[in-house]
Order: structure tokens, then C-alpha cells, then sequence
């Protein structure tokens, strides 16, 4: 018997390493490609199904001419992609770094729908003590906007700014600057 296992053993075949680990080298780098591809995956998910929230100059069409009337009083807003929760909404209007208007609203939700927005309306009282404290520097008005956003989960926080600054020719503010993430 034992001579008929040394034959067995002296003829064992013997095989290249590359041989016996090529599947084990095939199945590492399968895995590593999943594992990446996941995390893209997940990362383009995210960016995809999150809110999307900014703010616009405010108008509306003359029904009988058909003329865009600025309404600079108002501000309106947008959202698209998913539903938000607006953690945090403040608006100022500043002359030389004095502030003549203020507003914050914190914690409500809104919804993407295509055919709507929401607003914000200064009074007509209330603009109007501003353009007679800023004393012929309207061009010099600047009104900022910031919101600070989250998906219903509240999961990650996002931010939009704009910078607008008052035109006089047009009655209507100008954005100068727009920071999103």
C-alpha cells in the first residue's frame, strides 16, 4: 500500500499558482468593481432624488397687452424633484449695510409641483418705507435671500443664497450673485 501512495503522490500533477488563484484573483476584482459601482450608485441616487428650492424676481402678464409687469414687492420660489422641508427662510433688504427690512420663517414643507410656486410678499406700506429711507439710492438697494433646506428625512441640510441688487430702469430687483449646493 505504501508504494502504491508514493506512485500517487511522485505522479501528483503539479499546477502553476496562476492556475489555482486566477478564480480567487477574478472573483477579488469582481467584487472591488461592485463595491465602487455601489458607491456610485448610491452617491447619483442621492443627487437625484434630493430637493431642489431657489428663489426668482416675482411678475405677472397683463391679460389685455400681454407686457411682463415687475412686482418688486414679491419674491417667489421654487421646488422641484422632491418635497423639502425649509429648515430656515430669511430675506433682508440692505443700504450700505443697514438693514431696512428683515424677515425669517423656520420648520414648513413644501412640494414640487410644476404649475405652482410659493411667495413672499413685502407689503405695499412696508416697500414703500424703504424706497423713502433709501432717498434717491435705489439703485444701491440690495436685497438677500437665503434658505436653508432639507428631503423630509432632514438628513443633509442644503443651502441657496442670492444677492440682488435694485434697478430703477427695470422696477425690478437683479440677481449679482447666486450660491447653491
Amino acid at each position: 500500500m505504501k508504494d502504491q501512495l508514493k506512485v500517487f503522490v511522485e505522479n501528483f500533477p503539479v499546477t502553476p499558482w496562476y492556475e489555482e488563484w486566477a478564480p480567487t484573483i477574478i472573483a477579488l476584482i469582481a467584487l472591488i468593481t461592485s463595491l465602487i459601482s455601489l458607491y456610485w450608485n448610491r452617491r447619483d441616487y442621492i443627487k437625484s432624488t434630493r430637493p431642489f428650492v431657489w428663489a426668482l424676481s416675482y411678475g405677472y402678464i397683463d391679460q389685455r397687452t400681454g407686457i411682463l409687469i415687475p412686482s418688486p414687492e414679491r419674491v417667489g420660489f421654487r421646488v422641484s424633484n422632491a418635497p423639502s422641508k425649509i429648515v430656515e427662510f430669511r430675506i433682508r433688504i440692505e443700504l450700505e449695510n443697514q438693514t431696512l427690512f428683515s424677515f425669517n420663517e423656520k420648520n414648513f414643507v413644501r412640494f414640487p409641483d410644476s404649475g405652482s410656486e410659493w411667495s413672499f410678499t413685502i407689503g405695499q406700506a412696508d416697500f414703500q418705507k424703504i424706497f423713502s429711507k433709501s432717498q434717491g439710492k435705489e439703485n444701491q438697494l440690495k436685497r438677500i435671500i437665503s434658505l436653508d433646506y432639507s428631503s423630509l428625512d432632514g438628513s443633509k441640510i442644503y443651502n441657496y443664497n442670492l444677492w440682488q441688487q435694485f434697478s430703477v430702469e427695470d422696477n425690478q430687483w437683479k440677481d449679482f450673485n447666486v450660491t447653491a449646493d
